[in-house]
């Protein structure tokens, strides 16, 4: 049986960052996963994640180099809603910042990270968890080709299905939405490159997220979080109807729609883990909780939780202690779980304030928007917030 100081299960960006810095710290950890990414897709990615300058201060604590993988730091955010007439602009000039944020594609980040895992030479095993238990002091796993893993602690990392989390015998409390997230990559005549542009329409967002161009051809991420049935209605239209329903949503900024990819659609779900803990194992990321990708948080929450995870585990380490050991591993949740729950009940009540009909609504949110568009004090704060900072 081999050991390890820490495992972790599931090679996401999430789990990828965590695996490294721990390895970076001189921990003893090993990665299991399945299905690692490592070859880069030859066309866009239909995810694309919005990284903070949080997020990315943390990836520069690893060995990686932007510039060999393709994404975009956007400078603006624009919010418009479909029955007021001034937009709410967000600029990184006016807050004092390079750029607001890094978009990249989910694909590519993880084959960067992937990447990155592979230069720093720690041990990965190609396989499913097929059972886990405790004994003799140690988190043991059974891989699903019969080989047995054991560490001190063990981080599931595995995604908001986490078959780990369900192995470990954690409850989790879910919402449905009833909408799902229409996803496609659309190609335009215009040069969005420096903005991220977002509409309500009755309370559902529609944003295009610029993405680096293949071949030429400027590209942007659309997703738009739609009811169920209306979603599945869109997706069923030709390419041509699609487009022409799209279209005249877009400002100028996109110029002529030319063509839209395949589309694929991604029920929303709200979940929270009971708890982040179990014996000599600790929920991270989308194992943990999963928001609406109405503000585009999800992703930057669980690079948070890894780094308060890598503060507690070198503390525990600092002070002798075990790396399961409960305290410390409370204490991660303490400081996680407050956060990670405000962001969750915050996206239905964004989503709620723009849903509000009739000339009453339209009033309120012409009003809002126009006094956040005025108040350049409030306007800052609500930015450092999406930064992150």
């Amino acid at each position: 049986m081999s050991s390890f100081d820490v495992i972790v299960v599931g090679a996401g960006p999430a789990g990828l960052t965590l695996a490294a810095l721990l390895h970076q710290a001189g921990i003893a950890v090993a990665l299991v996963e399945p299905q690692p990414l490592r070859h880069l897709p030859a066309t866009h990615d239909l995810r694309t994640v919005a990284l903070t300058p949080a997020s990315l201060a943390l990836l520069a604590r690893l060995p990686l180099t932007w510039s060999a993988w393709r994404h975009v730091d956007y400078r603006q955010v624009r919010v418009e809603d479909a029955d007021a007439s001034t937009p709410l602009l967000f600029d990184a000039e006016s807050m004092g910042v390079a750029c607001l944020g890094r978009l990249i594609e989910n694909a590519v980040l993880q084959c960067a990270l992937q990447d990155c895992v592979d230069t720093l030479a720690l041990p990965q095993y190609e396989q499913a968890v097929g059972a886990t238990g405790v004994a003799a002091g140690q988190r043991w796993l059974e891989l699903a080709d019969g080989q047995r893993l054991q560490a001190e602690l063990v981080v599931a990392c595995d995604g908001a299905q986490s078959p780990l989390r369900r192995q470990l015998g954690i409850e989790l409390w879910q919402h449905d939405y009833a909408q799902s997230a229409l996803v496609a990559c659309v190609h335009h005549s215009g040069d969005a490159q420096v903005q991220a542009w977002q509409r309500f329409e009755r309370g559902y967002p529609l944003a295009l997220l610029p993405l680096s161009p293949l071949a030429g051809v400027a590209s942007s991420n659309l997703v738009w979080s739609l009811p169920r049935p209306r979603a599945e209605a869109l997706l069923a239209l030709s390419e041509a109807a699609f487009i022409d329903h799209l279209a005249p949503r877009l400002p100028p900024l996109y110029g002529r729609l030319l063509a839209v990819s395949a589309r694929a659609l991604y029920p929303l779900q709200a979940r929270h883990a009971d708890t982040y803990c179990a014996d000599r194992a600790v929920l991270v990321g989308d194992a943990a909780h999963v928001i609406h990708p109405l503000a585009g948080q999800g992703l930057n929450l669980g690079l948070a939780d890894v780094d308060v995870l890598v503060q507690e585990l070198l503390r525990l380490r600092e002070r002798g202690l075990s790396l399961a050991e409960p305290l410390g591993l409370r204490r991660y949740e303490r400081r996680r779980r407050p956060q990670n729950q405000r962001m969750q009940q915050a996206m239905p009540w964004i989503q709620g304030v723009f849903a509000q009909d009739g000339p009453l609504g339209a009033l309120l949110k012409g009003e809002g928007l126009a006094m956040l568009a005025r108040h350049a004090g409030l306007r800052h704060w609500l930015g450092r917030q999406a930064l992150g900072t």
